[in-house]
């Protein structure tokens, strides 16, 4: 009696021991523990899904299912003992029955991209194909920080999310820069355009040029400003007023600091009776505004006298 009382003891005891021990190991306080999971942890902690465990999005529901992950996690603890873990991995799998636990309806259009459906695009593909970061928008950064940023991408901005390279280092026409964009995957946004997710402010200047002729992808869309580069021509943006002179370059003229709109021509010079009111222009600029010429009216040249 004695014996089967001790041994109801230690069973007890044991099946207490396991039961904290699956409750403690799951959760999300206890990944940090494993100091590559450090910047996983505190993206989670600083993200939108902090209300959410993490065995919700990576474990599937059910005790057996809970128990049976158990293993799993002994080998990354025998991952963590042995090698040396580096990241990013891109090996977490959630397929859609987890999403959709939470997310069961989602509006139309979806903010912040204008016409954007997310159910159109929901038939494409499972959710993680577009939602690599929910949970985690962790940047190169923070796993340089840790010590765990894989080799490979050493190159990588230290603010750039790690969520998306994968996809834009196997898609070509990506926009250089747009390292958070995950359209390129299914769409050519070289092809599709800026405007596919942005709209050009009221006041912007009509002009069919692609965007990226002006912009460049690495600044910010609501804080992009034009500089007068040389780059372009005058003539891609800007449209002369009617009987506008065409033989010269704008710039011999017009300059960059005078608001297109307000430019007024001012003959230089005394001209006298050679007047842009009294001739046409190109009688005495036949190369551009660069230069002047007399050889129409005087075969000789200038005039020496008055």
């Amino acid at each position: 009696m004695k014996k089967s009382i001790i041994w109801i003891g230690v069973i007890a005891l044991m099946l207490g021991v396991a039961i904290t021990s699956v409750v403690y190991t799951e959760r999300p306080q206890f990944c940090p523990t494993c100091h590559e999971m450090t910047p996983y942890y505190d993206a989670w902690a600083q993200g939108t899904h902090a209300e959410t465990s993490c065995m919700d999005c990576h474990v599937e529901s059910g005790v057996v299912n809970h128990l049976l992950h158990k293993f799993v996690a002994l080998g990354e603890v025998w991952s963590h003992f042995t090698t040396t873990p580096s990241y990013p991995a891109y090996t977490a799998d959630v397929p859609d029955h987890r999403c959709v636990a939470c997310h069961e309806t989602v509006a139309d259009p979806s903010p912040p991209l204008p016409g954007f459906l997310h159910a159109e695009h929901a038939k494409a593909g499972e959710c993680q194909l577009c939602h690599q970061n929910a949970g985690h928008a962790i940047t190169f950064g923070a796993l340089a920080d840790a010590g765990i940023l894989s080799s490979a991408y050493k190159d990588r901005p230290a603010d750039a999310v790690t969520g998306q390279p994968k996809l834009v280092d196997q898609k070509p026409g990506v926009v250089a820069g747009h390292t958070d964009v995950i359209c390129g995957q299914c769409h050519d946004m070289v092809s599709v355009g800026c405007e596919y997710c942005h709209e050009k402010p009221a006041k912007h200047v009509a002009t069919k040029l692609p965007c990226a002729q002006c912009h460049k992808p690495k600044d910010t869309f609501k804080g992009a400003k034009f500089p007068h580069t040389g780059v372009l021509k005058c003539a891609d943006c800007h449209q002369p007023p009617a009987n506008h002179y065409v033989g010269a370059k704008c710039e011999g003229c017009h300059k960059v600091s005078v608001p297109f709109k307000k430019t007024v021509f001012r003959h230089v010079g005394n001209t006298g009776e050679h007047s842009y009111k009294s001739f046409p222009c190109v009688d005495c600029h036949p190369k551009g505004y660069g230069s002047a010429g007399c050889v129409k009216c005087h075969k000789g040249g200038a005039p020496q006298d008055d």
